[in-house]
């Protein structure tokens, strides 16, 4: 080492680290000016590594450009004057990154070390690598970045659209057709050759456009390409209608799409980019078209595949595997297990063990054929493993499935199943209803609930089931007790992890969803002991349009998972000793109830009784506990006692002229709490809406009293008409109606209400509503409410009169 850095001490910023101050001020100029080094990672430091699910954070990273491509050439590790110059950490960051050389300097001391394919193999070095000076040729340059690939392949669909007319369905089809045949031309450069048989030579890319070339030439050679493709991949087109087969672009839209993507690598970008860009591209292109139900958001899928760990020795399926985004995110978490394995000698050739647990440890199924072909599209794009998925209805066995079949036969079955089935209709074949025990002397079966009878079929006794199912089905309506107890006689539950209501609302379903984890019994007599980990998901990374958000409570719930995986029972407190523990302040809770910390993971104690009659988060949840005891613990009062006796519904006769006009009401605000009514005759009003509702009263909503669908039944509007989806409630002397319409509305009581309520449409039922609890303060403190609403009604009233006053004021100017 020729030049030593010296440190100016009037240049020092007393708000940098001194390891910053090393690398900014002595490091990175020394790599710039003296070796010949230009590119520099621009942040300067903490470029981002991942480590499987981990991220670690190098000081900076030294490229040089090969093809046009910025490959890592030196990892840089900074330390303060005097700081022990440990590699070990730089040489995992240069192997990780496969840099061949990586700098540990603390600005006065620089060791250099040409990184080893091992552990340990490193080795320290006296010639400084410099810089070369004599670049190759670019050629293709890899997408680097997510928004990049985006624009390239958001260009493309608007050439096809443009110049061909066709919807977006159709212009992703020939889209993907395009970049098969670029990836399949690709391949071919990088093993030499053509074909398999001929070995026919090839060195040149044939996807781009040479000088002077014409949209024909260019036109005929892409699809001659795709044409081998197809030959290499045919069972990518079995049972594929006809128009998947060919490219039906003309010449001149093609010669415009290879322009744009001539440039570029698919082979060398990598998988998150790629996956990231499809999944994009898919969910663009097929929700909203009635396919939405083939997707899975990424955050979800991945959340899953992280809770299962998948390893390189398990056989995996998906029964309903839609475009195959479970099987490609197993697939990038064992093709990072053996990277570090290769890296710390557990195997010797990575690129075997990649190819045999792609094309031999990866199956899935689905009974869209559309969706089929863009699943075994997805997984050549990704690194193969197309061979395992197949066009076929995810509920029956056929020939069609013999892979599938063999593994369940010769393996017990499969280590690790994980999918997201249609769910929402019912089966009602009888051929597919007797093949299940939950089908068997069922005219009709919930489909969701014969794909988990099937998915712990096909699994191995102690395999892994992960699946996505509605709550409202599932796992808290009272006529699907026989689905619980089955699911308890097969398997032991795991985890169940609730999801936020709004999670699939972008992909056209509105139902309430958790995901359960469920290990398959050897036996039925064996009997659960374990507590059932659960967790509730306030926010996914994502809204309830789509849009990607910073706040992602999946995060938190794995690593509590994590702790209790790990370290047992002792990483996180059982329920019933978590209760009483938290402080809880109604004041606090009366507009939002978040789930706490402890609710993005705790535990909870086994029962086949309490799990048969309910099995979704939300009964179980801490925070509700928590509420019920301070309420109890304040003598708080059952609404059964606050207001008067439930009396018989009165109900109108049908008037002798049907064109005479009623008013009806169409629904409860759930922002404002007041009523939204109609008029119309007799002959039209809904025909449930017979009951007549008396003055004073408050009227709850049966469904939706949960969200505040509460309000007081005005004088103005005595002898409305409704049906029997609303409740009155008529408060005794002592209770303020106002007051008792507030807290009706608050969390205190929504909140009781949702664990109260069950089934597909959360119906509250009236006895169970009498029985929920209110903190009832003296009357005193009740009619604060009163007070307050009327001075609000005021203020609104002044705020009004202060409108009109300025806009009088502006008016006049212009008399």
């Amino acid at each position: 080492m020729t030049k030593q850095g010296k440190i100016n001490n009037g240049a020092l910023e007393k708000k940098r680290r001194p390891e910053d101050i090393v690398l900014k001020d002595i490091v990175i100029p020394f790599l710039r000016e003296d070796l010949g080094y230009k590119f520099i990672d621009p942040r300067l430091q903490r470029v981002p590594i991942r480590f499987g699910r981990e991220t670690k954070y190098a000081d900076t990273v030294v490229y040089i450009i090969k093809n046009a491509k910025k490959i890592p050439h030196i990892v840089v590790e900074s330390k303060a004057p005097n700081e022990p110059l440990d590699w070990e950490q730089a040489e995992s960051y240069a192997q990780r990154l496969r840099a061949p050389y990586f700098l540990v300097t603390d600005g006065k001391t620089w060791h250099w070390y040409q990184t080893g394919e091992r552990q340990g193999e490193s080795e320290i070095i006296k010639n400084v690598p410099e810089a070369p000076r004599y670049m190759e040729k670019e050629n293709l340059i890899a997408f680097e970045d997510l928004n990049e690939l985006q624009r390239v392949v958001g260009k493309c669909h608007d050439i096809i659209r443009n110049e061909e007319g066709f919807d977006p369905t159709i212009a992703f089809d020939e889209i993907s057709k395009l970049l098969f045949a670029k990836t399949q031309d690709e391949r071919e450069v990088n093993q030499g050759f053509k074909d398999d048989k001929g070995r026919t030579p090839k060195n040149d890319y044939e996807f781009g456009i040479e000088k002077d070339e014409l949209p024909e030439e260019i036109g005929t050679r892409v699809k001659t390409l795709f044409e081998r493709a197809k030959n290499k991949y045919p069972e990518i087109f079995e049972g594929t209608t006809e128009d998947i087969k060919y490219i039906k672009l003309r010449f001149p839209t093609i010669f415009h799409i290879v322009q744009e993507l001539q440039n570029y690598t698919l082979q060398e970008t990598t998988i998150d980019i790629k996956g990231a860009t499809y999944e994009l591209f898919i969910k663009g292109t097929f929700t909203g078209k009635g396919l939405g139900q083939f997707f899975t958001p990424r955050e979800i899928v991945e959340f899953m595949v992280d809770m299962l760990e998948p390893k390189r020795r398990d056989f995996i399926l998906d029964p309903a595997c839609g475009s195959g985004g479970f099987l490609i995110t197993c697939m990038k978490m064992v093709f990072d297990e053996i990277d570090d394995l290769y890296r710390q000698r557990g195997v010797d050739n990575p690129k075997k063990e990649k190819w045999g647990f792609a094309t031999q440890h990866l199956y899935g199924t689905d009974i869209n054929e559309r969706m089929t072909w863009v699943a075994k599209m997805n997984m050549v794009m990704h690194g193969d493993g197309h061979g395992g998925i197949f066009n076929h209805d995810g509920l029956k066995d056929s020939e069609r499935i013999e892979l599938i079949i063999d593994i369940v036969k010769k393996k017990d079955g499969f280590d690790m199943v994980l999918t997201n089935p249609p769910f929402g209709s019912r089966i009602k074949s009888q051929d597919i209803l007797a093949r299940y025990k939950l089908g068997e002397k069922h005219k009709e079966q919930l489909t969701e609930a014969l794909f988990i009878e099937r998915c712990l079929n096909l699994l191995k006794s102690n395999g892994i089931l992960a699946i996505i199912v509605p709550d409202g089905t599932i796992l808290n309506n009272p006529s699907s007790q026989d689905i619980r107890k089955f699911i308890i006689q097969r398997s032991f539950i795991e985890a169940i992890v609730s999801l936020p209501s709004e999670t699939f609302i972008p992909y056209g379903s509105t139902q309430k969803t958790s995901i359960i984890f469920l290990k398959k019994k050897a036996t039925e007599t064996e009997v659960q002991t374990k507590p059932v980990f659960m967790a509730i998901a306030d926010t996914v990374g994502f809204d309830s349009v789509g849009r990607k958000i910073d706040s992602n409570d999946l995060i938190r719930i794995l690593e509590r998972h994590d702790a209790y995986r790990k370290n047992g029972e002792k990483a996180l407190a059982k329920i019933d000793q978590e209760i009483g523990i938290k402080k809880l302040r109604l004041s606090e809770i009366a507009d939002e109830f978040p789930a706490d910390d402890d609710e993005k993971g705790f535990l909870v104690s086994f029962s086949d009784d309490n799990f048969i009659r309910r099995m979704d988060v939300e009964y179980y949840r801490p925070k509700i506990k928590r509420l019920l005891k301070l309420l109890k613990n304040k003598n708080a009062k059952k609404i059964n006692e606050v207001v008067e006796p439930p009396v018989e519904r009165e109900k109108i006769k049908e008037p002798d002229d049907l064109s005479t006009v009623f008013r009806y009401i169409e629904r409860i605000d759930s922002k404002t709490g007041k009523i939204i009514y109609g008029e119309k005759p007799f002959n039209n009003i809904p025909q449930g809406a017979r009951f007549i509702f008396r003055y004073p009263c408050i009227i709850v909503s049966r469904i939706n009293a949960k969200i505040g669908c509460v309000a007081i039944l005005p004088k103005d509007l005595d002898g409305i008409l409704g049906t029997n989806e609303y409740y009155t409630l008529c408060p005794k002397r002592e209770v303020d109606i106002d007051y008792l319409h507030e807290i009706l509305r608050s969390n205190v009581v929504k909140q009781q209400i949702l664990v109260r309520t069950s089934g597909l449409f959360t119906r509250l039922h009236e006895e169970q509503l009498r029985k929920i609890l209110l903190p009832l303060p003296v009357p005193a403190e009740q009619v604060k409410i009163k007070e307050a609403r009327s001075q609000a009604e005021s203020m609104k009233r002044e705020a009004k009169h202060l409108e009109r006053e300025a806009l009088t004021e502006i008016l006049k100017k212009f008399e």
